[in-house]
């Protein structure tokens, strides 16, 4: 099963989340390195030192699931669009073996709306 998207899409798309994760992984894992730095002293700064690695370790993971729904739901939009439009390969798969059976067919179905 193939898809529309172009190889410069992708790439873009991929940059983007790269461009992301760097975000994510350089705020959470700055606060997780200075909050396990300031744990080992003692007292108050310990307990800051904890609640800080905790924070980066919070920012961290909230940025890997929002990566993830990010994925699946441009997945999902991608998908969306392409059968209300009717683009794709199985959508011209569909229609050439349609017209190739019977020219006329073709104008008497003109898509998912005739369905209905």
């Amino acid at each position: 099963m193939a898809t529309t998207i172009s190889i410069r899409d992708g790439i873009e798309y991929g940059f983007g989340l790269l461009a992301y994760a760097f975000g994510v992984g350089l705020a959470g894992g700055g606060l997780l390195l200075i909050g396990i730095l300031l744990a080992r002293g003692g007292g108050v700064l310990a307990l800051f030192g904890g609640l800080m690695a905790i924070a980066g370790f919070v920012v961290i993971y909230a940025g890997v699931l929002g990566t993830t729904y990010k994925v699946i739901a441009d997945g999902v939009k991608v998908g969306i669009e392409e059968a209300d439009t009717g683009g794709g390969l199985s959508g011209d798969a569909t229609s050439s073996r349609s017209s190739a059976s019977s020219p006329s067919s073709s104008s008497t179905t003109s898509g998912p709306e005739s369905d209905v």
